[in-house]
């Protein structure tokens, strides 16, 4: 979700007693960046990039997981844009993940006037179905491709690249189906228990490691088979890595 680069506040903690202490861990004698430190420097990147796009559009209400630029996985399992599919970036994707948050929501269907668009994307089911009520009052003919029984839990993930966070932070959604949002559960659980193999200690969240997303074949209801994302900590995140005093 690119947006207003140009005024983007770099994250700081001058003035404010709120961050958490910079406290600095080792683990097999190398220095790596504690839960806290590593949190805290990705949430402010997400944080100021949106409170700046915010500021210029003082009172529009916008709401990012509809306006945000998102990506998808293709039927080749190569990630693409989701508004424009010649953008690729490849079949793996290495992220720190800043936050995310369940949408119950609808997209339109290929081939109709909607396709491709968010249709429905609220924070209940009950705001959900309210507000597909309301877009078919709007929007005669809709009534005929949708119904409620077509709004499906959506996991919505925000990214951050790896290899643009230094310079310039690119941030992208994520929507996980149902399938992918239990297996970005389990990988959560996962990441609590640590992994000493990758000096992840017990107790870490996602957003304070690197996350590497690919997917795998598996099978779905009888012959069928489709590809399923796949989560893997490939290290701490440690700002310093990348030139970076957090």
């Amino acid at each position: 979700m690119a947006i207003a680069k140009e005024t983007v506040v770099k994250p700081t903690t001058e003035g404010t007693n709120t961050a958490p202490k910079a406290e600095v861990a080792t683990v097999n004698n190398q220095v790596v960046a504690t839960p806290a430190q590593t949190t805290s420097y990705v949430a402010q990147i997400m944080k100021a990039e949106q409170e700046a796009f915010k500021a210029v559009n003082a009172d529009m209400d916008f709401d990012f997981v509809r306006m945000g630029e998102s990506l998808k996985m293709n039927k080749k399992g190569v990630f693409v844009l989701r508004n424009d599919e010649t953008v690729e970036f490849g079949d793996t994707l290495d992220v720190v993940i800043a936050k995310g948050e369940t949408r119950y929501m609808l997209w339109g269907v290929k081939g109709s006037p909607e396709d491709g668009q968010i249709i429905v994307a609220e924070k209940t089911q009950e705001e959900a179905a309210q507000k597909l009520t309301e877009y078919f009052e709007a929007v005669p003919g809709a009534s005929e491709r949708y119904s409620i029984v077509d709004i499906k839990i959506n996991y919505a993930a925000y990214t951050v690249l790896v290899d643009s966070i230094k310079e310039d932070p690119a941030i992208y959604i994520l929507f996980f189906p149902q399938t992918g949002a239990y297996s970005f559960g389990q990988y959560a659980s996962r990441l609590f228990k640590g992994d000493k193999s990758k000096s992840i200690p017990k107790h870490t969240g996602i957003n304070a490691v690197i996350t590497r997303i690919t997917n795998k074949e598996e099978k779905g209801s009888g012959s069928d088979t489709y590809l399923a994302y796949v989560f893997e900590a490939v290290a701490m995140f440690n700002p310093a890595d990348f030139g970076i005093e957090a």
